[in-house]
């Protein structure tokens, strides 16, 4: 419950309002935000520099419900109106930048799939390993023989396996093989069932969630969201805001409103 929670070995937001001598306030809500943090808002606002608020009702409901934007309206509206009511207490002077980001869509499961079913006349643990999480499987050969026989049984899978140059692309291509020796990711909209990270493992049940993350960063459903309301960042143009983007405009935002 603190931020950042864990030691990440990079340079993280909060460190940047350390050495700027900022006072800020982290906020880990269990719901949208309603009318009692409105309150804590406007009766803290002279206390803080910076709030940072972390709402993971979306992303809840959004497994639960799927990710039709209309089926999570109640949510979206209830983060709307506190996000005007931020700016009429914290802005009224012209003082106030607001930045609204995510870091992963909401893909609607259409499908699921049995992973350790299609590789059953291999032997887990001996043939194979693998971490297999609702759209991404990490796989370890403890038999090198195996691994094409392997390869050819999940060739109709509704994945595939990444080439060594898309993990390099996306930071995958690491020195040891601690996060697997090939890594496989699900077709957009399919989930592994049964999986180790799943609310249910069993076959018996039926995968629970109407909605999920963690597929390849371009499909559409993956996009996230990047949303700024102030004066101290002027955006060239329209393009797709990165993730790694995000902390390098919240500094220059920083910079320019309290001074480099």
């Amino acid at each position: 419950r603190k931020f950042p929670p864990i030691d990440l070995g990079v340079p993280t937001l909060d460190q940047v309002f350390r050495d700027k001598g900022l006072r800020y306030c982290v906020r880990m809500l269990k719901g949208s935000p309603d009318q009692t943090e409105i309150e804590f808002l406007r009766s803290n606002s002279k206390e803080f520099d910076v709030f940072f608020y972390f709402d993971h009702i979306l992303d809840s409901m959004g497994h639960r419900a799927g990710g039709e934007t209309g089926k999570l309206r109640a949510e979206i509206e209830m983060l709307d109106r506190f996000l005007k009511e931020a700016w009429k207490i914290l802005g009224a002077e012209g003082g106030c930048e607001i930045v609204l980001f995510s870091d992963h869509g909401m893909t609607k499961v259409e499908r699921t799939f049995d992973l350790f079913r299609a590789l059953k006349d291999f032997t887990l643990g001996k043939d194979y390993l693998v971490f297999l999480d609702s759209s991404f499987g990490r796989f370890w050969f403890p038999d090198p023989q195996k691994r094409e026989l392997i390869f050819n049984q999940l060739k109709d899978a509704p994945g595939r396996f990444l080439t060594r140059e898309e993990r390099e692309e996306y930071g995958l291509l690491f020195k040891d093989d601690r996060y697997g020796q090939e890594i496989m990711i699900a077709d957009e909209g399919v989930v592994f069932h049964p999986n180790y990270i799943s609310p249910s493992f069993f076959r018996t049940r039926n995968y629970p969630d109407r909605g999920t993350h963690g597929f390849w960063p371009e499909f559409p459903s993956s996009y996230g969201i990047f949303a700024y309301r102030g004066a101290c960042w002027k955006p060239d143009d329209s393009r797709e805001i990165l993730a790694v983007d995000v902390y390098k405009i919240v500094c220059h935002i920083l910079d320019e409103a309290f001074g480099k």
